[in-house]
């Protein structure tokens, strides 16, 4: 571990300690709930980033969904990715280098920022994270901002922030999980979990395990080549283990403080790109046989007084992989190797001063990363040789701003605000230096309560998203060409949202515009007989749809719930607009849920896709298949003998039960239909 890592983990602990040090000196008196009116501060939670003020519904600016732990459950999710269907708006794409990665009103995946008990959870090399690698067992809530968030996200948000808490209980006591589950193509889950809360004191623990042997294709015909198997898609195996442990405590004078530990390490295959003949085009045959991540994060929450708190989250983490390349389907001869080390620290501060009915919002993050890549290729005498060595690449990127929301009138609340966002890039590897970036961002928004059911938003801002290091210097194993004059992506985004809550029915609606300049795509060109892709600048594109979702409990036992969105994206190039690839034009899903008093559940779903445009090797447009996929669950809930607060549940599910063949991207289909079954105690 280098010296900046080093320090920055010295920094995280001390930042988390300070606040505890600082309050013994001052000697700040403890906060009484009576002392504060209700609404006269809006409430920040860094492990959540959300932004919300006591009512009937909450008085945000901006489209803020919520989906709690019963919701993630009746998914049976094995890892995040399997929890998009329950995200308006949003669908899961697995790239040609085997990554699940999350697309937010048709919003690229470095756009959209994750985040987990305040961390960023985003890999600072390509501002991105592989959510099949990330355990669903961790995850007790989701929050998930659209529009124009506020400058508590930091940079690089332009399509959203997704905010995974852990597990915790609510009321006092212990709880311990067990589950296992097994499914098609030996897809295995085991974990066990255990909580603990008492008094100011909550600790969470748990560990797991995940595998398959891959996944099943459901049409043999749309992967013509480099599928040896009529029935498991080529090399899309996955092992994962994971650990983690959260404490949090709450003492007397009002500080609040934890710390996050996790632990993350498998492997995984690749799928090769089906459609391109190996013949004749470049195709990945890649193994993962390394993948790791580890994490610890502090969290503080300091009041001062009854009117002004401090929040901070500090972190630091190292992520490694190992990429095998092979010379053919069969996967015996390796004949080129990168290894990545990535280690970060980061922070988010934040201090909240109440004015009465007004309040004013300062904020700072960064993060400082370094990427460690070594490239080898296979010579002749079998060896693996590095012509260029150990390559260091290093990024600090920074956001500091100020927000002030105020009230003109009991149900209109206005927010105003800006920041400036900067990266610097001091390490570069064994390509050319590139001078430092800076831009700014602004939001401004409005929520009105019409009635205490009903509440009108609108929001404006801009924001801005800088060129990653992998954009700017990655070559992938030598199938980039690399783009020296690659630019930052702008943004101008405005939302119009309408809410109510009416008794068991909770609708939602948004119309929504996003104007990108220069925005970052690919293109195909030929050097020296050899096609490379390059990424460019468009002159920008364009995002524009409505999106409504909506939850009806039609009485004790039924349950409907849906989302559907409409999206129309376009790249501007030249004067000429042209369609974006893999950016679908529907995004639609309905589920029927029925659970009874005895215990016995079933829920259906729908999930539908609409047109998207995948660009072949010649630069042409191919259409993608509409398709609508059908999943299915049934479940039966019961109590264990003996103490109270004991029991279990049992469950078969199937997936895609029609065999649908979904093709979110050309040559990568996603799974066929599968069908698991399991068992989960708490005890």
């Amino acid at each position: 571990m280098n010296y900046h890592v080093k320090a920055a983990i010295w920094g995280m602990v001390i930042g988390g300690l300070f606040p505890l040090a600082f309050l013994a000196q001052a000697q700040i008196a403890p906060v009484k709930d009576n002392t504060v009116k209700p609404d006269s501060m809006r409430h920040y939670d860094l492990e959540e980033i959300v932004v919300s003020t006591p009512g009937s519904l909450p008085q945000e600016t901006y489209t803020v969904q919520r989906i709690a732990l019963r919701e993630l459950e009746r998914q049976n999710a094995v890892v995040v990715s399997d929890f998009v269907r329950s995200i308006p708006a949003a669908f899961i794409q697995t790239n040609s280098r085997g990554e699940s990665l999350i697309y937010l009103r048709n919003a690229g995946e470095r756009q959209v920022a994750l985040f987990f008990n305040g961390a960023s959870m985003n890999v600072p090399w390509d501002n991105r994270l592989h959510l099949d690698m990330i355990p669903a067992a961790m995850v007790g809530g989701i929050t998930i901002a659209k529009g124009v968030p506020s400058i508590l996200y930091g940079t690089n948000v332009l399509g959203g922030a997704i905010n995974m808490t852990s597990r915790r209980l609510d009321g006092e006591g212990d709880e311990t999980h067990v589950n296992a589950q097994y499914g098609s193509l030996e897809d295995i889950r085991i974990g066990v979990g255990h909580l603990y809360h008492k008094g100011p004191l909550h600790v969470g623990v748990s560990a797991g395990y995940t595998s398959r042997s891959g996944i099943p294709l459901a049409d043999r015909s749309s992967v013509p080549f480099s599928q040896p198997d009529e029935r498991l898609r080529t090399n899309t195996d996955r092992e994962l283990i994971n650990l983690f442990g959260h404490a949090d405590y709450r003492f007397k004078n009002g500080i609040q403080t934890g710390l996050s530990l996790m632990h993350i390490e498998g492997q995984f295959g690749v799928a090769p790109e089906s459609h391109l003949d190996p013949t004749s085009a470049t195709v990945r045959f890649w193994r993962y046989p390394v993948w790791n991540n580890t994490m610890a994060i502090v969290n503080s929450t300091v009041p001062i007084g009854v009117a002004t708190v401090l929040k901070g989250a500090f972190w630091a983490g190292q992520f490694g992989q190992t990429i095998d390349q092979f010379d053919s389907v069969d996967y015996r001869q390796v004949e080129a190797q990168q290894a990545d080390v990535d280690q970060t620290a980061g922070m988010r501060l934040s201090m909240l001063r109440s004015f009465g009915a007004h309040q004013l919002t300062l904020a700072a993050n960064g993060l400082t990363s370094t990427h460690e890549e070594i490239t080898s290729e296979r010579d002749e005498t079998g060896r693996f040789v590095s012509e260029n060595g150990t390559q260091l690449y290093r990024q600090h990127v920074f956001s500091a701003g100020a927000e002030w929301s105020f009230r003109l009138a009991d149900p209109l609340m206005l927010i105003a605000g800006g920041s400036v966002d900067g990266i610097a890039t001091p390490l570069t590897g064994d390509k050319p230096g590139r001078d430092p970036l800076v831009d700014y961002a602004m939001n401004a928004g409005l929520s009105y309560t019409l009635t205490p059911s009903w509440v009108l938003r609108a929001s404006a801002g801009r924001k801005v998203r800088f060129p990653t290091m992998r954009e700017l210097f990655g070559e992938s194993l030598n199938r980039f060409l690399l783009n020296p004059n690659l630019r930052p992506e702008s943004s101008i985004v405005s939302e119009l949202g309408l809410a109510t809550q009416q008794g068991a029915f909770h609708g939602e609606f948004a119309a929504f515009y996003y104007r990108v300049h220069d925005t970052i795509d690919q293109q195909t060109v030929d050097v020296d007989g050899r096609r490379l892709r390059q990424r460019i600048n468009l002159d920008g594109s364009r995002v524009g749809g409505v999106e409504v979702a909506a939850r009806y409990a039609l009485n004790t036992f039924w349950t409907i719930e849906g989302h559907s969105a409409l999206l129309r994206t376009r790249g501007i190039q030249d004067g000429e607009t042209t369609r974006l690839t893999e950016k679908p034009d529907v995004l639609s899903a309905l589920s029927l849920e029925y659970d009874t008093e005895r215990g016995i559940a079933f829920m259906m779903q729908g999930e539908y896709t609409g047109r998207a445009y995948g660009r072949n090797e010649d630069n042409t447009l191919e259409a993608l298949p509409r398709v609508l996929a059908i999943d299915a669950r049934a479940s039966y809930g019961f109590v264990l003998p003996g103490v109270t607060g004991r029991r279990g549940e049992v469950f078969i599910r199937g997936d895609n039960l029609t065999d649908a063949s979904v093709l979110p991207q050309l040559g990568l289909p996603a799974p066929g239909r599968t069908v698991s079954a399991g068992v989960s105690l708490t005890l």
